[in-house]
């Protein structure tokens, strides 16, 4: 009965430790995202507000 005992609590304690290292992958994996997203979206605005500017101040035809 020891045994079992000591084989559920070092199972237990597998599964805690295996949980918490998928648990920081995922938040290093989306704290990656938190910041690449709002990066991206900022160089999109850029680009696109770039070719608006040269539309727009390029001289008529």
């Amino acid at each position: 009965m020891m045994l079992f005992r000591f084989l559920v609590l070092v199972g237990t304690l597998i599964m805690i430790v295996i949980t918490l290292v998928i648990g920081a992958t995922v938040m290093l994996g989306v704290g990656w995202l938190a910041v690449a997203i709002p990066v991206l979206a900022i160089i999109g605005i850029i680009a696109a507000a770039r070719k608006l500017w040269r539309r727009f101040t390029e001289p008529s035809r």
